[in-house]
């Protein structure tokens, strides 16, 4: 559960003196400052780059400005208000239109920031860990943020790894007497004084938290920190609770098992004598380590990759997700059923942004346990096919647009990091997915009837069938399939086309025939006005029409198949 603000840990920004030059109209030099500060360690935030985002809409470069605010609003987790805000900037930013510098006050305050609130999963009969809910949805009542230290205040429990003892003592002045701090390399754990951490604990705990930290930096090539990070080890979920109170002054309601804290560099979690709970810490320790070198990383990388870790092993100095975890049930038949939610493929998932993630606006946790469950899987496979590193290096080095004309909006998507890495396009890559996890689990997580029911619907026939004999021409150009292969397949899409275009003609027939009888009114209220011997002649006819559109469905089914086997490896 990752609960940050504005990447301030690390890097200064003089958020007063960008203002003052905005004001003055020194457009460039903010431009030339932000631009610099995102090149540091955490300046990938997106209070950098609303600077860059504003100062190109003051120097009317109007469509770059909006390429920034469309790339802050879709890379970085922000709270509603943040969300509002950004959207008000970027309507303002238009020809003919006054864009004046937003008041500094309400910058100072509105672009603080914050992550969405969602934990790393939902309890109960949705899963484990996070907020609590009503239905499917965060009771807001029992977790609120709205009094969390500002960013000021928690940066200035920030400090350099050679000035333990000016930590300590920044420790000791706020927390109250009931906790404890010791320095253990890199590591602050701070523990409640009434609890049983001896020594041997605290340091088995910080050395797998070191070595988890050391893995990170040099197996996903991130660039060290050289700032304490704070760990508070906690009992129980109620010492959490009080803690997160006594500490941060926030309520995280009574499931989480540990959040983190960018700003003031520091992870909170229930681990006491329990190995297996280091997990969480894993998890959390992932959050806040790789938003030093990408801080615009996208939910479902971020997510997945926590999750990975946050149920793993160690082989050698490697540390390895588990194949199987808790997340799983999440994406089961019965579970679905249950919650009443779908399984995005993989092009929807990589489409969110992270309110999407989230759950959306009406922040739907059930959507959002089967979203964290899907990425938690599908960076397992990307685990087993040896492409996390390449992956992570791609996400680091991808230059957003509006800089200039080399990258455009489309090459700044995230399903376009795939295809380079996994030599797969996306839809090879789902089908290939889909084959591994099925093999792997013994079940298809699209095979339900809700995910089958929604993926028809949103099938455009159209499109896929010129999309899948676009693809078969390439193949036999590159020489993977032979003429009498190509025949073939064309053949078969030419079968299922003739079923699907027939069966839509019978309905716009009717469907024409209809509107010159009646005024376009809805069918049952035709029926009613009907003759009760008219009746049963309509109802015939309506049986056809369903019949039509279930051959309709069945055209498309069929060529939803045929287009996994044209995509799979087994030609």
């Amino acid at each position: 559960m990752l609960t940050s603000r504005t990447a301030l840990s690390q890097i200064q920004v003089d958020r007063a003196k960008l203002i003052k030059l905005l004001q003055q109209g020194k457009t460039g030099e903010v431009f030339k400052e932000a631009n610099r500060l995102r090149d540091s360690v955490y300046g990938k935030c997106a209070l950098v780059d609303y600077f860059i985002a504003k100062s190109l809409c003051m120097d009317k470069y109007y469509d770059r400005s909006t390429i920034w605010f469309d790339y802050i609003l879709a890379k970085y987790p922000m709270d509603d208000g943040s969300l509002a805000f950004i959207r008000q900037e970027k309507n303002a930013c238009q020809p003919g239109r006054a864009a004046p510098l937003a008041a500094g006050s309400t910058l100072l305050t509105a672009m603080t920031i914050p992550v969405p609130k969602v934990g790393a999963g939902v309890r109960g009969r949705i899963g484990k860990g996070g907020p609590i809910m009503e239905g499917c949805y965060e009771n807001k009542t029992q977790v609120s943020y709205d009094n969390m230290l500002p960013d000021e205040t928690l940066a200035a429990r920030i400090f350099n790894l050679n000035q333990p003892d000016t930590a300590l003592a920044k420790l000791q002045s706020f927390l109250p007497v009931a906790y404890e701090a010791k320095v253990y390399k890199r590591f602050i754990l701070v523990t409640l004084k009434d609890r049983s951490y001896n020594a041997e604990n605290l340091e088995r705990v910080a050395g797998s938290l070191d070595r988890a930290y050391n893995f990170y930096m040099k197996y996903y090539s991130l660039r060290p920190l050289n700032k304490f990070i704070t760990v508070y080890l906690l009992p129980s979920q109620a010492a959490l609770q009080a803690a997160a109170q006594d500490v941060h002054h926030i309520k995280i309601g009574n499931d989480p098992l540990g959040y983190s804290i960018l700003s003031d560099l520091s992870l909170l979690g229930i681990a006491e004598d329990d190995p297996s709970t280091i997990g969480t810490l894993y998890h959390e320790l992932w959050h806040l380590v790789i938003r030093g070198d990408a801080g615009d990383i996208p939910a479902w990388l971020d997510e997945g990759i926590a999750g990975l870790y946050s149920n793993s092993h160690w082989e050698n100095d490697v540390l390895l997700g588990n194949k199987i975890t808790w997340r799983l049930d999440d994406l089961g038949s019965k579970r679905l059923a249950e919650i009443g939610e779908t399984v995005p493929s993989l092009k929807e998932l990589m489409g969110y942004d992270w309110n999407n993630f989230y759950g959306g606006e009406s922040k739907n946790l059930c959507m959002a346990t089967v979203n964290y469950a899907l990425s938690n899987y599908f960076l397992i496979y990307l685990q087993e096919q040896g492409v996390l590193q390449q992956l992570m290096q791609a996400v680091k080095n991808r230059r957003p647009p509006g800089i200039d004309s080399a990258t455009s909006a489309q090459d700044m998507q995230d399903i376009t990091l795939l295809p380079a890495v996994t030599g797969k396009n996306v839809s090879a890559l789902q089908t290939a997915f889909r084959a591994w996890f099925k093999k792997a689990y013994s079940f298809d997580p699209y095979n339900n009837p809700r995910t089958r029911a929604m993926a028809i619907m949103k099938f455009n026939f159209q499109e896929e069938q010129d999309a899948l004999k676009q693809t078969l021409s390439n193949k036999r150009m590159q020489g993977r399939i032979n003429i009498e292969q190509y025949n073939r397949y064309m053949n078969r899409i030419t079968k299922i086309e003739t079923d699907y275009t027939t069966a839509a003609k019978k309905i716009d027939d009717f469907n024409a025939q209809q509107s010159t009888r009646h005024p376009p009114v809805n069918m049952n209220n035709i029926v009613a006005q009907q003759q009760p011997q008219q009746q049963q002649q309509t109802q015939k006819q309506n049986k056809k029409v369903s019949r039509w559109h279930k051959k309709m469905n069945h055209a498309k089914e069929n060529l939803m198949k045929l287009k996994e086997e044209i995509n799979s490896n087994t030609f």
